[in-house]
Order: C-alpha cells, then structure tokens, then sequence
C-alpha cells in the first residue's frame, strides 16, 4: 500500500477535492485538501490512477495516468488555476 501525498503550489487551496480513481479497477476515493492545501491519500494499489482536482471558481486539473508503485510516496503537485469547474486542464506527467 502506497500514499499519493501532494499540495497545491504557490497558492494555497483549502477545500478542493481530489478524486483519485483506479484505471485498472474503475474503483474511486476522494479525499479534501486541508487548511495548509495538502492532501494524502493512502493505502493505494499499486497502478495506475486518473487524479481529478476540483474547487469552485478554479479549472479542473485532470492527471490521466498517474502511476503508484508498492512502499513508495507518489507526489504530485496540482496547481489549479482560476476559471470556471467546467474548464479542464489536462496534464501529462511522465
């Protein structure tokens, strides 16, 4: 079981959501940023997950293929940027 551990940079983004969704399984948790815009979400399976982040007033950050290996932090920082939820920011990380 691995953490996905992230935060929202240089902004700080309380209460966004972040849906982390297993490719593999089509299985999908979501979790809230705290007060200082960081999140974690552990005990996942290793493989691969789509990350979604969401927040009022801001763009919908999508990462499709984050990839989580056994006994390891995954870090990814989201950086959400204002407009409308309905706007989609996509992002490819390798």
């Amino acid at each position: 079981d691995s953490p996905l551990v992230a935060r929202f940079p240089p902004l700080v983004v309380p209460g966004a959501s972040v849906t982390i969704t297993s490719v593999e399984r089509k299985t999908a948790d979501t979790v809230v940023t705290d007060g200082s815009g960081y999140y974690v979400k552990e005990r996942l399976l290793p493989g691969t997950y789509e990350v979604r982040a969401e927040l009022q007033g801001f763009k919908t950050a999508v990462f499709p293929a984050i990839k989580v290996s056994v006994d390891t932090q995954t870090p990814l920082n989201v950086k959400l940027d204002t407009g409308a939820v309905s706007e989609t920011v996509g992002a490819v990380v390798s």
